[in-house]
């Protein structure tokens, strides 16, 4: 469980990831409990975030697509 938070930490390291992607990209790498309690605990820690996730998305993408299409 130990790698698979450390493969979580390098993913977050990168950009804001939200629950949903994150568990996704965890997948092939452990069990569904097993990515359940290392999100819940990055979670906890403030590591993890949908809302950070979300306004990363949107900074980013805000110029590109414009705010009407960001709705």
């Amino acid at each position: 469980m130990n790698e698979l938070r450390q493969r979580a930490i390098r993913l977050l390291a990168r950009r804001e990831h939200g629950r949903a992607e994150l568990a996704r990209k965890l997948a092939a790498h452990g069990t569904e409990e097993e990515i359940a309690r290392v999100l819940a605990d990055l979670e906890s820690q403030g590591l993890l975030s949908d809302g950070r996730a979300v306004s990363a998305y949107v900074r980013g993408h805000g110029a590109r697509f414009g705010a009407a299409r960001l709705r």
